[in-house]
């Protein structure tokens, strides 16, 4: 039954690895067999009975497959979805993160932008929050789609102050989407200019966060070293 729940997930067959999964759990399986706990963790996806069991027995889990696993997995499932529901789960790693994450996007949703851009700068500028793993969920939250120039004036220029911190801030350099969207981000900023708009802020003074200027360099790289004379 696993080698059927793999293969039909590998060719994208959700519906039949969730029923199939069902399946294996009615037939005896349990959650905590080291075989079985690999297949759920690899191929079942979102809220369900497994996550919440995983979360009402976290510490046997945990010692049964180890802390880091469970959280990811915790973490992982938890990433979208409703407050109610992941509130009531146990403490894991990366659960407030999500549930910062979520509120943040249920505030935009319904057009709460200030409130929204509160909660992002704050994670900003919190040197215990995940950098990396902020940004890349807020190059979602701060893309400008064709619809940028509905957004108030205020939303618009915070987006591309947060798609100016992830170019500047990003470390995975395989990713050109995000210079792509600065770019155009920019170009607005240029029409908007054009009909006397303001500068956004972001753009007219030094970066309060991370790094202050715009290059490619990875942080490890270290500066070539001043010839002598």
């Amino acid at each position: 039954m696993i080698d059927y729940i793999n293969y039909h997930y590998s060719v994208y067959a959700r519906n039949n690895v969730q029923a199939a999964f069902d399946e294996l759990i009615k037939g005896g399986a349990k959650l905590t067999d080291p075989n079985v706990w690999e297949v759920y963790v690899n191929t079942i996806n979102g809220m369900n009975p497994y996550l919440k069991q995983v979360s009402d027995n976290y510490a046997d889990f945990c010692q049964r497959f180890g802390k880091k696993a469970v959280d990811a997995k915790l973490a992982k499932e938890t990433s979208y979805g409703e407050l109610a529901e992941i509130e009531a789960l146990c403490n894991y790693e990366g659960k407030d993160f999500n549930l910062k994450m979520i509120r943040i996007n249920n505030d935009i949703r319904e057009q709460k932008y200030e409130a929204a851009a509160t909660q992002i700068d704050a994670m900003i500028a919190d040197t215990t929050v995940n950098q990396q793993e902020l940004i890349s969920r807020l190059k979602f939250i701060a893309r400008l789609g064709y619809k940028a120039e509905e957004l108030p004036e205020f939303w618009f220029n915070k987006c591309v102050g947060y798609l100016q911190y992830i170019a500047y801030n990003q470390t995975d350099r395989d990713d050109v989407f995000i210079h792509q969207e600065y770019a155009a981000a920019l170009e607005m900023v240029l029409r908007k200019l054009n009909g006397k708009a303001p500068i956004p802020a972001c753009l007219s003074t030094e970066p309060a966060y991370g790094k202050k200027v715009y290059n490619m360099r990875p942080d490890a790289l270290k500066m070539k070293p001043k010839r002598k004379k």
